[in-house]
């Protein structure tokens, strides 16, 4: 079970779990791509994975990383930045998780403390701090490499202050096809599921400082956090205190001592479960038609909420020219760019919910709504691009055939967003409110490129670029 590498000093307590972890194993071979601006940096980095008996690739720029990593098919992709390059940084790690080309690979973040963040947040599985202490970068990249190996079994963090059972939950749990995380503290896990995205949480009620219960509200209220399933594992058995956990949503209660049989039916239910019951997306594990309409009912009268509704432009002729596998992740990466906005900029209320193929919805704060819109445009303009390949991207165009067989220049995608405001009496069920969104919708289809429309007026597009689709071909030449 332990790890032989060197510890610094300094880092004793940091790998004292990682020693107990048996999946953890110092992996050779593998094929790593590190991003890194600095020369010096670089050559620190490609040395600790060299010696470890890794295949490296360095690219200084992440323009450079990302055809390297569409070109060949790396295990890892270690991305570090300064303040001055961290917007193509994160750009980059958003692309990589979300295009097909890509997606397989592990992404380590690697940088100064203060932007662990914002990368964590953006995509990156795990983050470093620089100066790099080797052992840290090693046990990191091992945990990333083995993870990505199980890309299609479902995360499950597991939250405990006492160690063996976090031991046992993992054995059990990795035995079952799954991908384990553990932490020792509720403020630990809090941080961890924002870089594991977990499928489920198994939540230990007894810990010191925050306990479990405490953990769920603050999960609980986190829009990224807001519907993983939670199971709470603890000694106690009465029933006030599985009231209480059913009361802040828990999808099950597990009295100490179990058996490993029950563990993993229970989980296996919670999961099977949650999938039924939000009817979510498989694209991209929003909930789906059914739950939309729900909250949407349960809201409706509620003067202070604004109904959103986005769709991309020209998804299906990029599908057409790049392929589905392609169209596919510029659907996952707009749900994921919503509920980061959602998460930076809304509301513990706030909604999301993804209809079918390009068609999001989300409920946020009328007082919001026009930051929230606009944030998502700004960053769909930002990442979109990178989809395209060099060449189609700096003409601003793809020409292939519509629907009718015609061979058109289709522009790069855009976002059209329309909300809804003023829901209060004239708007008395789902399907007007659905009618004024499509109404919306129309409009900022007429321009060129993002739109944001808010009832029935354009907030944001250029309104001299309206017309058909047409004309929009004429702009483009133009």
């Amino acid at each position: 079970f332990v790890l032989t590498l060197p510890v610094a000093p300094d880092q004793a307590d940091a790998t004292a779990e990682i020693d107990f972890q048996p999946e953890i194993e110092v992996v050779a071979g593998a094929s790593i791509l590190i991003v890194e601006p600095d020369v010096h940096s670089s050559y620190i980095l490609k040395g600790i994975l060299m010696a470890a008996g890794h295949r490296v690739t360095v690219c200084p720029s992440p323009t450079e990383a990302l055809s390297a990593a569409r070109n060949h098919s790396f295990e890892l992709v270690a991305v570090a930045s300064g303040e001055k390059d961290q917007s193509e940084a994160l750009s980059l790690i958003e692309i990589l998780r979300h295009d097909p080309e890509t997606s397989a690979c592990a992404i380590l973040g690697v940088g100064e403390p203060e932007y662990a963040e914002v990368f964590t947040r953006r995509g990156a599985a795990d983050y470093v701090n620089k100066p790099v202490v080797p052992n840290r970068f090693l046990i990191a990249t091992s945990r990333l490499i083995a993870e990505s190996k199980k890309v299609s079994s479902s995360r499950i963090l597991v939250v405990d202050d006492d160690l063996s059972i976090r031991v046992i939950c993992r054995e059990i749990l990795a035995s079952g096809g799954y991908t384990v995380r553990t932490t020792k503290n509720a403020d630990e896990a809090l941080e961890e599921a924002k870089r594991f995205r977990p499928n489920l949480i198994v939540l230990d009620v007894m810990m010191p400082d925050l306990d479990g219960f405490a953990a769920a509200e603050r999960l609980r209220a986190d829009p990224a956090t807001a519907m993983t399933p939670i199971i709470f594992l603890s000694a106690r058995g009465a029933t006030a205190d599985k009231l209480r956990a059913f009361q802040l949503g828990a999808e099950d209660y597990m009295v100490k001592p179990f058996v490993a049989a029950e563990m993993l039916a229970r989980v296996k239910k919670a999961l099977k479960r949650q999938e039924l019951e939000l009817g979510a997306s498989p694209t991209t594990q929003l909930p789906g038609s059914s739950a939309i309409e729900d909250e949407i009912g349960r809201r409706l009268g509620d003067p202070g909420v604004a109904f959103c509704y986005l769709d991309l432009d020209n998804l299906k002729a990029f599908n057409d020219y790049y392929g589905y596998a392609k169209a596919d992740g510029v659907i996952r990466q707009t749900g994921d760019l919503v509920r980061d906005v959602i998460a930076q900029i809304g509301g513990p209320s706030d909604f999301i919910g993804h209809i079918a193929g390009d068609d999001f919805v989300f409920l946020t704060g009328v007082d919001r709504v026009d930051e929230v819109c606009n944030a998502i445009i700004d960053n769909f303009d930002r990442l979109v691009p990178l989809y395209y390949n060099r060449q189609d991207r700096e003409r601003g165009y793809i020409e292939t055939k519509d629907r009718y067989g015609v061979l058109r220049r289709f522009p790069v995608m855009g976002v059209s967003l329309a909300a809804v405001t003023a829901i209060r009496g004239a708007i008395t069920n789902y399907s007007q409110l659905a009618s004024a969104a499509a109404e919306g919708k129309k409009l900022a289809k007429t321009v060129v490129g993002s739109a944001y429309v808010r009832d029935g007026a354009l907030v944001r597009g250029d309104q001299e670029s309206r017309g058909s689709q047409g004309e929009v071909i004429r702009h483009v030449r133009r």
